[in-house]
């Protein structure tokens, strides 16, 4: 509370920062914001070898909960060396990304994430070619190469310009939503949007229902 002229008023709430000291007997404990709740203090991340016949807790990392869900499995994978033929990890939303597919097949492993977070982007994307970096498209799903490409670091997208000619007849305009200007056509679309929509793909498959 604020002391204002013989009374008091309401101090507005404000979000405690995350380098905020919330608790002196544990100064290392962090708060943020997550699913819509506050939480204070650490997060755990488990990871369990299943067998045909059983299960073993193998790996436990605990941090301060500011961490982000995908890098533990990132630490994980960093310190393993390459998985036996048909092994996978099962995981959430939370773990899922372009980034960690391609981490996960160069250990041999295959990365199934059982749930969808977040906006459902178009399945059209799955099909949209981007560098191996993330940042520049250079093929969308009608295989046209854009004319020239920017990625916009703020919002981590890629800003591609095409041909009026490639996108007026295109099957997928309505679909892909690009914006069309006076002598060409502009296109902003993200990486993680094209692996969500690879996720969304393949979870429609007998294989990952027979996974999850």
């Amino acid at each position: 509370m604020m002391v204002a002229q013989g009374g008091f008023d309401k101090k507005e709430e404000v979000e405690n920062p995350s380098e905020v000291l919330l608790n002196p007997s544990d100064p290392e404990a962090t708060f943020r914001y997550k699913a819509g709740g506050r939480h204070l203090g650490y997060v755990g991340n488990v990871v369990e070898a299943v067998g045909e016949k059983s299960s073993l807790v193998i790996v436990y990392d605990y941090q301060q909960n500011t961490y982000a869900d995908n890098q533990f499995m990132k630490d994980y994978l960093n310190e393993k060396k390459d998985f036996s033929d048909g092994s996978f990890i099962v995981a959430d939303g939370a773990y899922s990304g372009e980034e960690n597919s391609r981490l996960a097949s160069e250990h041999n492993l295959k990365l199934v994430t059982t749930n969808f977070t977040g906006r459902k982007p178009d399945e059209i994307y799955a099909d949209f070619v981007f560098t191996d970096d993330g940042k520049y498209l250079i093929k969308c799903k009608n295989n046209r190469v854009p004319e020239d490409c920017i990625y916009d670091p703020g919002n981590e997208r890629s800003v591609a310009y095409f041909r009026i000619s490639d996108c007026e007849g295109c099957p997928y305009k309505e679909r892909c939503q690009s914006r069309f200007l006076k002598t060409r056509v502009r296109k902003e679309v993200s990486w993680k949007s094209v692996g969500r929509a690879k996720q969304l793909q393949y979870m429609q498959t007998k294989e990952f229902s027979e996974y999850s």
